[in-house]
């Protein structure tokens, strides 16, 4: 835009000499107005492209660095430099991509920390389910070493009751043997009564 604005003046400043010296109104005017003009018109020119020049290599470059800070995005590299050297349109697009980039990175940050949480509670979760996958071990070992001594409490009271069966059959043998005992010895002592009386 300097440049431009130089190239301006230049103009102006070139049209102002020119008409000073159309009021002269002689041949050395003409003459000097020529050459006068043709100075003018080749600076003009001159400044004019050294002023096109300079903006389309800072446009051009410009342009450059905002199409490497894309690549780079592209290929996932989120930690790229962001420079906004300028006020005007790609200013403006370097900056939105700067504000972008910002951006992700503090959202790629909040997933990483909503990660960790995840797997930090994913562990608690496993350790929790270890321990009761534990418990319920010890409880069916306990249940079983329950139902195993239930089995020989039961066998103990069987053999027992056996036993207990055949101790009064016995007692009731050992009654039915001392009845006839009984009777034997009743009938020997009135056999021996009799005699006696006899």
């Amino acid at each position: 835009i300097g440049w431009i604005f130089i190239a301006l003046l230049l103009c102006v400043a070139g049209n102002f000499m020119i008409i000073q010296v159309m009021n002269l109104d002689t041949p050395d005017s003409i003459n000097s107005f020529k050459n006068y003009s043709i100075i003018f018109f080749i600076l003009s020119v001159l400044i004019a492209a050294i002023g096109f020049y300079s903006i389309k290599t800072n446009i051009v470059q410009e342009l450059k660095e905002t199409v490497y800070i894309a690549k780079q995005l592209k290929e996932g590299k989120l930690n790229v430099a962001i420079e906004v050297k300028s006020f005007d349109e790609i200013g403006e697009l370097n900056n939105a991509i700067k504000e972008v980039v910002e951006k992700l990175n503090s959202v790629i940050g909040e997933v990483k920390d909503i990660s960790g949480t995840i797997a930090s509670s994913s562990e608690e979760v496993s350790s929790t389910t270890a321990q009761i996958t534990t418990g319920i071990d010890e409880q069916a070992k306990q249940i079983e070493q329950s139902a195993t001594a239930i089995t020989e409490v039961s066998q103990s009271i069987l053999e027992v009751a056996n036993n207990a069966s055949h101790a009064s059959e016995a007692a009731k043998e050992s009654v039915e043997s001392a009845g006839e005992g009984k009777t034997v010895v009743d009938k020997t002592v009135s056999s021996m009564m009799l005699i006696a009386q006899t």
